[in-house]
Formats: structure tokens, sequence, C-alpha cells
């Protein structure tokens, strides 16, 4: 039974030199190597075992050379949240937006109770062009329109946050990978960088940059 459903990448990328809301203390749980191997190999198993023809949409040599990847830059200890984001990296080899590793909701939910912090629900889009914009006027972007390009988010670069978890997301073509992104966005990016005590929104219009909370 997987007691897991998670490198990133060298870092954040800081826009400037602000401070940003603090991200939340949690006490997430923490896996040694061998157990989340374990859980890697486990998951791989009971795709095998329960998809009627994995090679439909996915080649197994990238699959399992991947898996032999994962294995191989697995640290001593990960946390969950590291965790998830090592083994999701299977997830765009499936080529099916029904297989992998779905976002890690019971952690989720169980860490926002622990420590109160609410995730970042901001209706976003993202392009192909690698951009991420607003999706909709809300009331907590005032004068914000439907289109707007987010910049960062808490400091952290868009490029930065696109890197980190479009090469995590399901689905059969990288149109679907981002709107599956899109639609999730709060959960993927706590799962990527934590909660924290609020959200910073920095929008850029024709060159000029403000920064909404």
């Amino acid at each position: 039974m997987l007691r897991l459903m998670m490198p990133m990448s060298a870092g954040l990328v800081l826009v400037g030199c602000a401070t940003y809301p603090a991200a939340v203390e949690q006490d997430l749980p923490v896996y040694e190597r061998a157990v989340i191997e374990d859980d890697l190999n486990a998951f791989l198993d009971q795709v095998k075992a329960t998809h009627p023809d994995l090679s439909y949409s996915a080649n197994l040599d990238a699959v399992a050379a991947k898996r032999e990847e994962i294995a191989a830059a697995l640290p001593e200890t990960m946390d969950a949240r590291e965790a998830w984001m090592a083994m999701a990296q299977l997830n765009p080899l499936f080529a099916d937006a029904h297989i992998g590793l779905r976002r890690p909701l019971d952690l989720i939910a169980a860490q926002a109770d622990a420590s109160g912090a609410e995730l970042m629900t901001l209706p976003v889009r993202v392009t192909a062009d690698d951009r991420i914009e607003v999706a909709a006027t809300s009331e907590r972007l005032p004068g914000v329109e439907d289109g707007a390009r987010i910049v960062a988010i808490n400091g952290i670069a868009t490029e930065t946050i696109l890197a980190d978890l479009m090469p995590r997301m399901r689905g059969e073509s990288e149109l679907l990978r981002r709107l599956i992104l899109a639609l999730r966005f709060d959960a993927f990016f706590w799962t990527a960088y934590g909660a924290f005590e609020g959200y910073e929104i920095t929008i850029e219009d024709e060159g000029a940059r403000e920064t909404h909370t």
C-alpha cells in the first residue's frame, strides 16, 4: 500500500529584494530513502497491474529509465512534499491524464488544519507561451483584468514555478498538462513550495510591475 502519493529545481528564484510573506513552518512526515523507493516501486507495480496496456500511451523504456533516475537521486531522507515532487516526475511519461500521482489532498488538508495556513486561491491560466495569467477578475486583485500576466508569487518567478511543476503534471499533451496545472494551481503550488502566511502577486502590464496582496 502506498504511504506516499511525492527534487525541486535548483532553488527559488526571487524577484527583486522585497520582503515577502513568510513560509509557515509545517511538521511534515519524513521518510527514509528505502521507504520512498519502496513506494516508488509499489506505485509502478500498481499501475502495471491495473492498466490493460500501459504501452499504448507510454514508452515503457522511458518510464523505466526515469524510475532509475529518480531512485538514484533520492537523498537519505525526504519529507512528504519532496517525495511527491520526486515521484511525480513519472507523470508526463504515462501520457494519460488518468494515470499518475494526483495532488496530495489528504496531506494538504491535514497541514492546513494544523497550521491554519490557506492555499493561494486565485484563478490562473497557463498559456502555450509559458505565461501564468489571471484567469478571471477577482475581488482579491481590484483593477487587475482577466489575462494580466503574473510574473511572481511571493517573489518566486513564474518561470521557476513552471519549470518545477510542468514536468510533474499528468496528461496526454502539453495543452492538457497546462490545463491540469491551472485548474489545481493552489494545491500544486503548495506541494512545491509549502504554505505561506499570505500571498503577494506581482503583475506586469506593459513593462510596469505592481504587487497585490
